[in-house]
């Protein structure tokens, strides 16, 4: 009996399989997705602008890329998912421009040209596919870059056709003025001509001469970029550090930045693959990561078997027919890991394969994924078949577990701004908001702060803004001098992003831990005896002022978007509803607050969240009540405040103790409990 042998699919279903790959990597998570990083920041701009502030939000940086989010903002609005969608079809329609580019450059190598789609759609050395408004001016002009190519290279096969062309590539080329990353690879195109040419003109001063006739009109471009970056609108953000470096020190820098290349090309071409072969991960991911990864093991083996570019040919067979494609391509991606890096090379912006400065890789995702498939190229392309459709699994599995750690983060953003909201109703308008960690992901302070800003103050419609906040376990250049202004009292601060601007002082701020699963922590004058990551955070907690946390919410406040669902009531509730009962000394309700979550079996995670109930008991005399609460205490002394001990559970008694009015205090009860905490005893 002869086994059924299924047709192959139609060409034109290729595209159609990488956009499907797309949607398996990333697609598929869009319902759980939020956002995160700058994409914050930027849905406050057009929140309080509109979408053409986009405009002057760049103008300072990138004067050019405003545009493309005005555009994606018109249409998306404020819905988050739309970004999303629209993230993952900019990542698609790339895909796409380069499995269209490598099939241009050589034709009669479609194998090869799909193979390398296949691996750019799920390259997992960039880990923010998720962060789609700020990425989508990145993917933008690197589809223009692509295509640019591409219409340059069908210019030079057909001369008939080369006008109009060659200007619509001119004009995609152009993308570098609206963000730089991909500058470095303009430097490409000499080598792609001249490979294109050598099959089309033997001669090699006519090549040459034929080279130039083709290149110069991207040339201009890239010396009109050139002068209007460095001379015309200057370094803003970035400094040149490598020019610096090398007119002090030209032989030491030149080291360096060779030793910077083989770097960036190490992680870039092989510690990303190698990444995927992690499998530390718990239980719940592990369930989760093997139906994905046997899922796309199917998926890329039909695409890899059926699809007509997958083919092996019979010349394939032969490694010297193959070698005809391996040199020029290895070529391509010996040059592309040498010039990809100019743009983050220059102002020295650090590489790496996880967030957040995976950023830097996308320069280098064309030469990773074409090296890539050059390896595969040594081996029988029947064995190499099966390396890469394992490949392509593992990265769909990788995907995953990337996406649940960006899912994961929403669960903490929705968590950080309701504990926020119900320990603060409202918080006064000028407030510096002070974390002394925030124990977020793929969120920083400067992301952080939009939040909330849109949550209390939902009717802002102009400058200034009434909060900021900062994270002061942030790696800093000038941590010092960022320090100074809040251990100094009534020090005015002004501070400006972007088109954002905020005025207070250090009179006027308010210091939090967020580690969770632990609760929200207000750091104040209350709880002085805790730890700290920095020394000098004791002397900002002992300047801030709690009392800016106002206990009634006027007007009504809210977290936005997809965060406006407020969470179970669970023991951070109760907590953080506790602890502004303290600051407002209302003793009865922190206790009816205790009762009530004791009768739910809900708990404290971290010592520091005994220390209102304890105080409440003491304060309304029930000293028995605050004993049991601090041997409870001490049973999970190792969370305290990620790194406390019994003796910081003692001062705190001993500060509670000097607080507490002549009718309450109890000098034998309170010995007692020291006792039994073990604490010494003066």
């Amino acid at each position: 009996m002869k086994a059924i042998k299924l047709p192959r699919l139609p060409d034109w279903l290729t595209p159609i399989a990488l956009f499907g790959v797309v949607i398996l990597a990333y697609g598929i998570y869009i319902p759980w997705m939020g956002m995160y990083g700058d994409d914050w920041i930027f849905l406050l701009n057009q929140k309080v602008f509109g979408p053409l502030g986009f405009i002057p939000f760049f103008a300072s940086d990138r004067p050019f890329s405003g545009w493309i989010l005005v555009l994606t903002s018109f249409l998306a609005r404020d819905n988050t998912w739309v970004y999303q969608v629209l993230g993952v079809l900019l990542r698609g329609l790339d895909v796409v421009a380069l499995w269209w580019l490598l099939k241009v450059i050589w034709p009669r190598h479609s194998r090869q040209a799909l193979w390398a789609a296949l691996l750019f759609a799920v390259y997992p050395g960039f880990v923010q596919q998720f962060i789609p408004m700020e990425f989508s001016i990145h993917f933008f002009v690197l589809g223009a870059f692509l295509v640019s190519l591409g219409l340059m290279v069908q210019a030079v096969r057909s001369p008939q056709r080369a006008l109009p062309r060659m200007t619509l590539a001119v004009l995609c080329a152009a993308g570098m003025f609206s963000i730089e990353y991909f500058v470095g690879l303009e430097l490409l195109r000499p080598v792609i001509l001249w490979l294109v040419l050598s099959g089309e003109t033997p001669d090699l001063k006519k090549r040459f001469v034929r080279l130039l006739k083709y290149w110069l009109p991207f040339l201009v471009v890239l010396a009109a970029f050139f002068i209007w970056r460095v001379f015309i609108f200057k370094f803003h953000f970035y400094q040149p550090a490598l020019l610096q470096n090398f007119i002090a020190t030209p032989w030491e820098t030149l080291l360096h930045l060779g030793a910077r290349i083989l770097a960036d090309s190490y992680k870039t071409a092989l510690l990303a693959w190698l990444q995927i072969f992690n499998m530390q991960m718990g239980l719940h991911t592990l369930l989760l990561f093997l139906p994905v990864v046997v899922a796309g093991l199917v998926v890329a083996c039909f695409i890899i078997l059926k699809l007509p570019e997958g083919k092996i040919a019979a010349e394939d067979a032969k490694f010297s027919a193959r070698w005809k494609w391996i040199w020029p391509a290895g070529l391509v991606c010996l040059v592309s890991f040498f010039v990809a890096g100019i743009p983050i090379d220059i102002p020295g912006v650090p590489l790496e394969v996880y967030f957040p400065w995976d950023r830097a890789v996308l320069p280098f995702m064309l030469g990773a994924c074409l090296f890539l498939v050059v390896l595969l190229e040594f081996i029988p392309p029947r064995i190499g078949r099966f390396a890469l459709a394992v490949l392509l699994s593992l990265s769909l599995g990788y995907s995953m577990k990337n996406a649940r750690s960006y899912i994961n983060d929403v669960s903490l953003q929705r968590d950080l701004i309701w504990q926020m909201v119900w320990r603060a109703p409202q918080i006064k308008p000028g407030t510096l908001l002070l974390f002394e960690n925030l124990n977020l992901d793929h969120l920083y302070d400067n992301d952080f702060s939009p939040i909330v800003n849109w949550t209390y103050a939902p009717g802002l419609a102009a400058n200034p803004i009434p909060y900021r906040l900062f994270d002061l376990n942030k790696e800093q250049q000038s941590l010092d001098t960022f320090l100074d202004t809040f251990t100094t009292p009534d020090i005015p601060f002004t501070d400006t992003y972007d088109t954002f601007t905020f005025v207070g002082s250090s009179a006027n701020m308010v210091l939090f831990s967020y580690d969770s699963p632990g609760c929200l922590l207000v750091l104040g004058p209350q709880n002085d005896y805790l730890p700290h990551d920095i020394p000098r955070e004791a002397a900002i907690q002992r300047l801030t002022n709690p009392d800016l946390l106002l206990p009634n919410a006027s007007p009504a406040v809210h977290p936005p978007l997809y965060l406006a669902k407020e969470p179970a009531h669970t023991w951070c509730y109760y907590y953080e509803k506790a602890d502004l009962a303290r600051q407002q000394k209302d003793w009865a309700q922190v206790v009816t607050l205790w009762k009530e979550a004791a009768g739910k079996s809900y708990s404290p995670v971290t010592s520091n969240e005994f220390a209102p109930f304890i105080e409440a008991f003491v304060q309304l005399n029930n000293w028995d009540m605050a004993r049991q609460l601090s041997l409870q205490a001490k049973d999970i002394t190792q969370n305290f405040t990620r790194k406390g001990t019994v003796d910081q559970f003692c001062l705190m008694w001993d500060e509670l103790a000097q607080r507490l009015p002549v009718n309450v205090q109890n000098p034998q009860a309170l010995g007692k409990i020291k006792q039994e905490l073990g604490c010494q005893i003066q």
